[in-house]
């Protein structure tokens, strides 16, 4: 059975590009030996995307291929490679953000946020379901841990007006 996918070589073995993009095995670093060779790569992704876009649109291949200095069988070979990477990633369902992304958290917030199972909780149900008062009420919760929570959600741009505590009035 053939697969779709786009693929190719690492070394000695063969992956699919939807393996790859999935798999959070592959190394944290690069794997362009220089930034201006990433560079450059990163312009022929760009400019493929905006080919494509341009495509979708409505121009022809001859358009495309005069605008961009490319024959037209190299113009088409691109926006097919193109057309399946574009369906192949937006086959990947997106990874939703919950709280362990914003950390590292302090021992103790981290201990206390597991302990109420809401270190897994995606960021926006969390953001919508808690508030100062409902986080306080976490045993060994306290001002210091709500800080460190607050300064993530601003970080991030969230509204943190429900996660301060209110003064009282003298």
């Amino acid at each position: 059975m053939q697969r779709n996918d786009a693929v190719f070589h690492t070394g000695s073995s063969r992956l699919c590009f939807r393996d790859y993009v999935c798999d959070h095995r592959f190394p944290k670093n690069d794997l362009f030996h220089s930034k201006k060779q990433k560079e450059k790569q990163l312009r022929g992704w760009e400019r493929n995307a905006g080919m494509l876009e341009e495509y979708r649109e409505g121009s022809s291949v001859l358009n495309i291929s005069k605008k961009y200095g490319l024959s037209r069988q190299r113009t088409y070979i691109i926006l097919k490679r193109e057309e399946c990477l574009q369906s192949v990633l937006s086959g990947i369902p997106k990874k939703k953000v919950v709280m362990l992304d914003f950390g590292p958290f302090r021992w103790r917030t981290e201990s206390c946020l597991e302990n109420e199972n809401l270190l897994h909780l995606p960021i926006e149900e969390f953001y919508q379901s808690q508030n100062a008062r409902s986080l306080l009420r976490i045993p060994n919760f306290g001002r210091k841990s709500l800080h460190e929570i607050t300064l993530c959600l601003k970080e991030e741009g969230y509204d943190i007006a429900k996660f301060i505590l209110p003064q009282p009035s003298p």
